[in-house]
């Protein structure tokens, strides 16, 4: 940068990078569920939004990986023009992650002075907890075994629709299949053994709630 008067230069910047305006964008993450683990890492990439360039227009800025509960500090480019520089941020590689949110996913800078901008990166998995209770411990030949099927939302999203299947073994034929409260289906959906029992149920299964009992009857 260099001020002239009359076409005289009369001054100018001592360091190029004392010149540059840029704002810090801090970026954290959280791994809601049970995930793959701590040391697992999730790529997020930011681009700068540069008129011309493709179709988008968006090239990239800086693309780095973040671990859970970690937060990472990003200068970015800013600008003294009031119009400001557009970003736009996402995750590429969510770590096998259900769903992924990030908030804001696209943000404008401008100035070199002014409030850090947070953004945050939730991704969340999904994961159930079965359990197969048996009514009796001892059963004869030819003899009816009845058993039921609970099922526990572990995971942080919602599931929708929830299908429960159960693989007969071999030595069982398929009786009856119910759902407490017809809060379900149920049907033989292979008929050949090993059979293959399937309930659908009705209604969404929130976090944290756990279904109404599937109750099966084999001989």
């Amino acid at each position: 940068i260099e001020i002239s008067v009359n076409g005289k230069v009369v001054t100018a910047a001592a360091a190029p990078d004392r010149t540059r305006c840029e704002r810090d964008v801090v970026v954290g993450k959280d791994v809601v569920g049970p995930g793959p683990g701590a040391e697992t890492q999730y790529t997020i990439k930011v681009s700068r939004l540069v008129p011309g360039e493709g179709a988008e227009g968006y090239v990239e800025e800086v693309t780095f990986t973040l671990l859970d509960n970690e937060t990472k500090t990003i200068p970015l480019p800013s600008t003294l023009n009031s119009a400001g520089i557009a970003y736009r941020i996402e995750e590429i590689d969510a770590g096998g992650a259900q769903h992924s949110a990030v908030d804001p996913n696209s943000f404008v800078l401008n100035g070199h002075k002014g409030e850090t901008i947070g953004v945050q990166v939730v991704n969340s998995f999904a994961a159930v907890d079965l359990v197969k209770t048996v009514a009796s411990s001892t059963v004869t030949a030819g003899g009816e075994l009845a058993y039921d099927l609970v099922a526990t939302n572990t995971g942080a999203l919602p599931l929708h629709p929830v299908v429960i299947e159960d693989r007969l073994p071999a030595a069982v034929s398929f009786l009856a299949a119910a759902v407490d409260g017809d809060a379900g289906t149920c049907q033989l959906t292979e008929a050949l053994k090993p059979q293959l029992v399937s309930c659908t149920l009705t209604a969404p299964l929130a976090p944290g709630a756990t279904a109404p009992r599937v109750a099966l009857l084999v001989r």
